[in-house]
């Protein structure tokens, strides 16, 4: 028999809208997504507290057994994008697949996924998440922060690597504002010639913290983390941890001097991946000045926490 293996990658960073993305493709005819989102399979990374990536080759085939003959196969996983070795990884083995990288601002994007941590239970600022990214060296789980928003390497890693003609560069911004017209360009992209989805509705990540001093104790338990990845499935973790252990919460504003340190850090990267691409990026604040004069330096936004490690 044959071994069945995807045809398309989707590769976003995280917190980009990757979660919708799959959801759309899963319901779309002609196309076989998996149930188990983020195998990172093709990535170097290490299983951690947050996830757990296939390492053997019959488990991951195993995902995309039940794909219909003909079917195009994708799978998801946000490490592919900051990963180093994921690009050729998937090259040695699948050199015709289309590769789908969706982008967010990366301010925003590092905002989001510290909001989605606390939900996660972790205590501290956002100012010192910035921190502890910036100084950790090993930690992928502390740096992903910051460095998922690195755009300019991980786009020209794919671009050199598969071929301007089988990379597919997505804008979040874009795609909230008009689904639609985003899941058009995919299946043009994906040489898909059925319709998308006649309902296109974009998956809403709920933010959550503890709800008590009990529930942050567990989330923070190394072990029993661990137990629930190796033993629940995916669904039923994540739902214990927003509706059992969790209470939802509304979005807090971003402090203006960590927006302003992210924007300064940023925005070198951003307008060299602007060059790449030949595209204009729909974040302002890029090809405009800081609204501060004076870069703010690290060690002012960390002077004063609101939390402690």
């Amino acid at each position: 028999m044959l071994e069945k293996w995807p045809n398309f990658f989707i590769v976003g960073a995280p917190r980009a809208a990757t979660t919708s993305l799959d959801d759309l493709l899963k319901r779309s005819e002609g196309v076989f997504m998996p149930s188990h989102k983020e195998p990172h399979y093709f990535s170097s990374i290490e299983s951690s507290i947050l996830w757990t990536a296939i390492r053997d080759k019959k488990k991951y085939l195993a995902l995309f057994k039940k794909a219909p003959e003909g079917a195009l196969i994708g799978e998801s996983s946000t490490s592919y994008s900051w990963d180093p070795t994921s690009a050729k990884s998937i090259h040695q083995i699948v050199p015709e697949a289309k590769i789908i990288i969706s982008l967010r601002d990366p301010v925003e994007r590092a905002y989001s996924h510290y909001l989605l941590r606390i939900g996660g239970g972790i205590t501290y600022s956002f100012s010192e998440a910035i921190k502890i990214a910036l100084d950790t060296k090993n930690d992928f789980v502390q740096r992903i922060i910051i460095l998922g928003g690195w755009y300019n390497e991980q786009v020209k890693r794919y671009l050199e690597t598969f071929g301007k003609k089988q990379v597919k560069v997505l804008i979040f911004e874009e795609f909230i504002k008009n689904p639609k017209k985003t899941m058009k360009e995919i299946f043009e992209f994906l040489n898909l010639k059925n319709e998308p989805p006649e309902e296109v509705e974009l998956v809403h990540n709920i933010l959550t913290k503890p709800r008590s001093k009990i529930a942050l104790s567990l989330l923070q338990n190394t072990t029993v983390r661990k137990i629930a990845r190796n033993l629940l499935p995916a669904s039923v973790a994540v739902f214990g941890v927003k509706q059992v252990l969790g209470k939802k919460i509304s979005k807090p504003p971003m402090l203006e001097k960590d927006r302003i340190f992210l924007q300064n850090l940023y925005r070198n990267d951003v307008k060299n991946l602007q060059k790449m691409l030949n595209i204009k990026l729909p974040w302002n604040w890029v090809n405009g000045s800081s609204k501060s004069n004076n870069p703010i330096s690290l060690n002012a936004i960390v002077k004063n926490l609101e939390y402690k490690r």
